[in-house]
């Protein structure tokens, strides 16, 4: 049986999430469907193969589409708000479990820098930063923050 990486129920959220497409005036390539373009991205992350290696044959979408659509989505925020929208679902169910969360970073390199760049304390100055995750009891992902690597957890830590 064939498992489809952008379900109806996953696509029925996410779609009206979506920007309208913009045409360029002077005509251009034909526009890759958004359905197409998030298969793409999803069979990238989970795979881990390069998106200049993403088959574009099976998926009607080359990788660098794939990558340049992901990057507009991100910066629209479109994953945080479907992340926010499925939390609220499993919230009203019942199905997030806070009876504990867990919070908790990890420092890393930032060789270029950005404004969440800071000293890293833990490898000698140089620029990074900490992304700090708090997740439930079962482990489900509730928020991702990011913050300079000199900044103490606690002071990131939404539950205080």
């Amino acid at each position: 049986m064939k498992r489809e990486f952008v379900p109806e129920a996953l696509w029925q959220r996410m779609g009206p999430l979506l920007s309208t497409r913009c045409r360029h005036r002077q005509g251009g390539r034909r526009y890759v469907d958004d359905r197409a373009a998030l298969r793409g991205i999803l069979f990238v992350l989970k795979t881990g193969i390069a998106r200049e290696d993403l088959p574009a044959e099976v998926f009607g979408v080359s990788g660098v589409t794939c990558w340049l659509r992901h990057n507009r989505w991100a910066k629209a925020g479109v994953f945080r708000k479907l992340q926010q929208k499925l939390l609220n679902k499993l919230g009203m169910r019942g199905r997030i479990d806070w009876s504990r969360a867990f919070f908790d970073s990890g420092s890393v390199r930032a060789q270029k820098g950005g404004p969440e760049a800071g000293k890293n304390p833990t490898d000698k100055g140089k620029k990074g930063s900490k992304p700090p995750l708090v997740v439930d009891r079962k482990g489900l992902p509730l928020v991702l923050l990011f913050s300079t690597a000199n900044v103490h957890d606690m002071k990131r830590a939404p539950l205080r």
